[in-house]
């Protein structure tokens, strides 16, 4: 008897957990909060194709206001497939524009 109320026990508990994971995961895991933040900009055309990093941050959007919040948002997309990295060549530094893959479109934010 006492098994088994042990085992239900530890049952609840990794449910309650699972549960806990994914509500928190933005504080656990702040990428998935900007990334989530750009992809809703990218979703309201507000971020267009070959769009680069400076063309995020320097619209200080809320999750978006600096280059290393706008690094970690298109870190996570390019991840998830809603974005590909490209490199340009200059006659400087090189410059890295961001594509949106179009069918990104319709995937769920």
């Amino acid at each position: 008897m006492l098994d088994r109320a042990l085992e239900q026990a530890i049952g609840w508990g990794e449910l309650l957990e699972s549960h806990a994971r994914r509500i928190y995961s933005c504080s656990i895991d702040p990428a998935v909060a900007h990334a989530r933040a750009l992809a809703r900009r990218i979703a309201s055309g507000d971020v267009s194709d070959n769009f680069t990093l400076r063309d995020v941050y320097g619209r200080h959007w809320a999750l978006l206001s600096d280059n290393r919040q706008a690094l970690m948002a298109v870190d996570e997309l390019i991840e998830l497939g809603w974005l590909r990295a490209e490199r340009q060549e200059t006659r400087g530094r090189p410059k890295v524009i961001h594509r949106i893959n179009p069918a990104a479109l319709a995937m769920p934010i």
